[in-house]
């Protein structure tokens, strides 16, 4: 039994997979340690798990990818969990999602960004070597500093 699975948009459904491919897609993968799933079936010329399934050609991470997400992938899947070859559904990223992850981890690992010397805000534009964060401030800081001669 089928039946569509929604995806982000809830205007939008993606047909599902039919129980006969996802039996034919366990029935060719092998458990490992630490929650992977390998690929025993058949590779084509570079070495990629493939499907062929009532006339269609399926590659093992885009079926493991749709059993999680319920939807198409964009781009190319990879294993998420860092082993090559995993098709374990959960740990399959497309370019989206890894292009997320990356961002997120850019905002975790990052060194912190120095402070503007004028209005004490993190630098976000100009150069982050430079004391203040951009024209503005630096223009603010010169005409404080220049009144601040004058008047001695």
């Amino acid at each position: 039994m089928t039946t569509p699975v929604m995806t982000a948009t809830p205007a939008e459904t993606v047909q599902a997979l039919p129980d006969s491919l996802i039996t034919a897609f366990y029935a060719r993968t092998e458990p490992l340690p630490g929650g992977h799933l390998a690929w025993t079936g058949a590779r084509d010329g570079h070495g990629v798990g493939v499907l062929t399934h009532r006339r269609g050609r399926y590659t093992a991470a885009r079926i493991g990818f749709r059993l999680a997400n319920g939807t198409d992938p964009v781009g190319p899947v990879k294993a998420g969990c860092g082993m090559s070859g995993c098709v374990e559904p959960t740990h399959l990223d497309d370019r989206p999602r890894r292009a997320r992850d990356r961002a997120a981890l850019r905002i975790v690992l990052a060194p912190p960004r120095p402070l503007c010397a004028f209005c004490e805000e993190p630098v976000t534009s100009g150069r982050v070597d430079s004391a203040y964060c951009g024209k503005s401030c630096r223009q603010k800081a010169y005409y404080w500093r220049v009144a601040g001669r004058r008047a001695s």
